[in-house]
């Protein structure tokens, strides 16, 4: 049976949940997945448990100050100055790895470092991502920038997803479609298995790791899912911990959420209204935000805003979703197959 060693980035939940949808398609096409991750571990228990998940150090990502969407530079620069250094050591490390479970392909979700292990144990490899940290760390010393575009540089393979930054240092960039978890629950099931009548309407939040509480006036109608974010009202309805968040974006009548691939991909995948709020100096978010503009997409938001918000039925349904973008995971998944 053919193998992939798949590594995604711990350093956000779209590397996951985009990852996690094409591992499910991988593996129903004979092949066996291997993950190796650090610091999500537990999503990917819960939604594969059969799983093989090799857990330690893969890679390191930005700082994020505690308004949840900004970067903090100092530390970030601080952190990947060391790990950047580092990544020769850990790829050895690696390449033992690599070595023992004897893949037929590596893959990268965002990280240098596999690639760098890839080439030394002689194995293909491929890196899928919307950006890399080349791309968002542009304002690291030119030291550390030579020394992680060097990293990424031994990729075999790269297939750039939409919403993204432009990944240009690559020298074979292949162009592929939107990445995307699919829903499975029929919508009408779940909107009553929550308690949400006909009437009413679900506007769920999710504001990564922002920690102060938000206060936006809700209808009494309005029934609101919080995935992560400290919410004041009684408006919120309890979800079960079982119920993957695409799923709730998909039953749901507007989404507010932090600007990054996983909730704009399932937004504009299931035709969903949605604000994003976003950061003018996070290059990926930048980025998203200029493909959403493309599309006629003018809805961002910022947190001061979010707190005078008066959202009634009148005020959801003057938000229109963009077009409906397709999910292509199928057409990815082949061109997976194809280099294994």
């Amino acid at each position: 049976m053919k193998k992939i060693l798949y590594y995604v980035s711990g350093n956000g939940m779209g590397h996951a949940t985009r990852s996690l949808a094409l591992i499910e398609g991988i593996r129903k096409n004979n092949v066996n997945v291997v993950i190796r991750t650090y610091g999500i571990e537990s999503f990917f228990k819960k939604e594969v448990p059969k799983i093989k998940i090799i857990s330690d150090k893969v890679d390191v990502g930005s700082t994020i100050r505690l308004d949840g969407i900004s970067i903090d530079r100092k530390k970030t620069i601080m952190n990947q100055k060391k790990w950047i250094h580092s990544i020769e050591k850990y790829s050895d490390l690696e390449k033992n790895i690599i070595v023992k479970e004897n893949p037929d392909l590596i893959i990268s979700d965002v990280s240098a470092m596999p690639l760098v292990a890839a080439k030394k144990a002689q194995k293909k490899s491929l890196i899928i991502s919307n950006f890399t940290w080349f791309d968002l760390f542009d304002f690291l010393p030119q030291k550390e920038l030579i020394m992680l575009r060097n990293a990424y540089d031994c990729a075999d393979t790269v297939f750039r997803l939409p919403f993204g930054t432009k990944m240009d240092h690559f020298k074979k960039i292949i162009d592929v479609g939107l990445v995307a978890r699919i829903p499975k629950q029929n919508k009408n099931n779940l909107r009553n298995n929550l308690g949400v009548k006909k009437e009413e309407k679900i506007v769920t939040i999710s504001l990564g790791n922002y920690q102060k509480k938000i206060k936006p006036k809700f209808a009494e109608n309005i029934k609101v899912i919080s995935l992560g974010t400290k919410i004041e009202g009684n408006n919120i309805i309890k979800i079960s911990k079982n119920i993957p968040g695409h799923e709730i974006v998909s039953i749901s009548d507007l989404v507010i959420c932090k600007c990054g691939y996983g909730f704009v991909s399932e937004c504009v995948s299931n035709n969903i209204p949605f604000f994003t709020i976003f950061s003018k100096k996070h290059n990926e978010q930048i980025s998203i935000i200029k493909k959403l503009e493309s599309f006629g997409f003018h809805n961002t938001i910022n947190l001061k805003e979010i707190n005078d918000l008066l959202i009634t039925d009148k005020f959801i349904e003057s938000i229109k979703p963009i077009k409906r973008i397709r999910v292509e995971n199928t057409k990815v998944l082949k061109k997976i197959m194809e280099l294994i």
